[in-house]
């Protein structure tokens, strides 16, 4: 389509670009936590001038959340190790101290901890 003055028209956007706190308030999270996300790769940014000014389409914002939906309970990765660790200390605790009850000639395959 071209205007009166025979110039093309630009396309029109369907949808306008959203400010970082635009799309914080529609995601109900911090500024902080949403620059978290573009920094890590997670949410896609369009870039502004010298890449000072960082919009976010609503298609983009649209599948961050679609990619960020889970079934039943979430279980973070960070989470998870956290219980791994847990569990190996106290091991590791339980172990040391059997040991150090046993004579050294017992086997500590044999020891149980409470």
């Amino acid at each position: 389509m071209t205007t009166r003055s025979g110039a093309p028209d630009e396309p029109a956007s369907p949808r306008p670009l959203l400010t970082i706190a635009d799309a914080a308030a529609r995601l109900q999270v911090s500024t902080r936590t949403l620059r978290r996300e573009i920094a890590s790769g997670r949410l896609a940014v369009v870039s502004i001038g010298l890449g000072r000014l960082l919009r976010i389409r609503q298609e983009a914002l649209d599948r961050y959340i679609t990619a960020q939906e889970v079934q039943g309970r979430p279980e973070h990765p960070a989470v998870r190790a956290m219980v791994a660790q847990a569990a190996i200390d106290r091991s590791k605790r339980c172990t040391a101290r059997a040991a150090a009850r046993l004579p050294t000639n017992r086997r500590l395959s044999r020891l149980r901890c409470a």
